[in-house]
């Protein structure tokens, strides 16, 4: 089961030997967030895989506001209903390169476009564009993605919990955090990369070598973060 943050809190005093060390307001609050965060974008969580399905498109409409909610961090697919073939979603292709989205604009009206495109058109508004223009109206746009984890906040750190299902990767999360406070605080003794090399044997096993990132295996000298 998920672990509240202050049950996180007390196993990263507990690791880093520090009955000082708080994840619930000022710079640990800060750091412990981007640690987590940082954990959620490097590995396949099935507890952020999440679809979103609330745009739909417009007969010969290019572009449609983006979701605020939720927050992909990684698109693994976008998919459209095809209407010409009993509404079946087929997928819908990154464009790589502005070649190919110039020559799409001139293509006759699909049922499934070749290629999306994310943009935007102000600090504020983010949109999804596909080229040729979509023939039918009311087709489903289903976004498949990890999503951004919520943060931690100061308030009820009883109450807020991680994602993770599996107790040991809250494990691996706590040695994580307790190695970046060491080693900001100036840890000399191989103690911060000792409690890293921890957190890295549960990600491998979790995951296998082959997922994990290489950098990860660098060693503790720097903090990963640096607020």
């Amino acid at each position: 089961m998920p672990r509240t943050l202050k049950t996180i809190q007390e196993g990263c005093q507990i690791a880093a030997r520090d009955s000082n060390l708080t994840l619930i307001s000022g710079d640990g609050l800060i750091v412990s967030n981007r640690l987590y965060r940082w954990l959620c974008l490097m590995f396949p969580w099935g507890e952020l895989r999440r679809q979103d399905t609330s745009l739909s498109t417009t007969a010969g409409t290019e572009a449609y506001t983006w979701p605020s909610s939720p927050v992909f961090l990684d698109i693994k697919s976008i998919e459209i209903q095809d209407q010409d073939k009993e509404n079946e979603y087929r997928l819908v292709y990154p464009c790589t390169n502005e070649w190919i989205w110039n020559e799409s604009s001139r293509k006759s009206r699909q049922s499934i476009p070749d290629h999306y495109l994310r943009i935007s058109t102000s600090d504020t508004v983010n949109q999804i564009a596909f080229r040729p223009l979509p023939k039918y109206t009311s087709a489903t746009i289903r976004i498949t993605g990890i999503i951004e984890p919520t943060l931690w906040n100061s308030n009820n750190a009883s109450v807020q919990k991680s994602i993770f299902l599996n107790e040991i990767v809250d494990d691996a999360l706590e040695y994580l955090i307790a190695s970046e406070w060491i080693v900001r605080d100036g840890d000399t003794s191989g103690y911060g990369q000792f409690l890293l090399d921890k957190a890295l044997r549960i990600l491998t096993e979790v995951f296998g070598k082959e997922q994990v990132p290489v950098e990860l295996f660098r060693p503790a000298s720097a903090p990963i973060s640096n607020p």
